[in-house]
């Protein structure tokens, strides 16, 4: 808090702000379009490049990145697909369950599965 200016113990720090002023962009930085660079010989080298060395930082971000979030996307998606199959599954099942033990008069049991029923309707709710 002293560096801020802000007295502490009865003592403060008086800075004054340094500013960088930024001229523009640094022509080393920054790696211009090559002219007759074919689009493989480009994506080449952006593969091979960071992204800081680039002119343009989101075309190095999906060569490298981009085709990961697709593929989790469609990860995620098949595995909600295959958690809400089980799901279906499960709740024919348990009203299997429920019947048998309706019809043979075992309401304790029918209970008990119907509860279960409401939780993995809930579930499928969710999914």
């Amino acid at each position: 808090m002293a560096l801020n200016g802000v007295p502490l113990n009865g003592q403060a720090i008086d800075r004054t702000p340094n500013y960088d002023y930024d001229v523009g962009p640094q022509q080393d930085d920054v790696d211009e379009e090559m002219p007759g660079e074919s689009s493989d010989e480009r994506r080449t080298r952006y593969l091979n490049s960071e992204q800081g060395e680039v002119s343009d930082p989101e075309e190095w971000a999906s060569l490298h990145h981009g085709h990961w979030d697709a593929d989790q996307h469609a990860r995620m998606v098949d595995y909600a697909n295959d958690n809400l199959q089980r799901l279906i599954n499960a709740r024919a099942t348990l009203r299997d369950r429920y019947n048998n033990a309706a019809i043979h008069g075992n309401w304790e049991e029918a209970a008990n599965v119907s509860r279960a029923i409401e939780e993995v309707e809930a579930l499928m709710d969710i999914a």
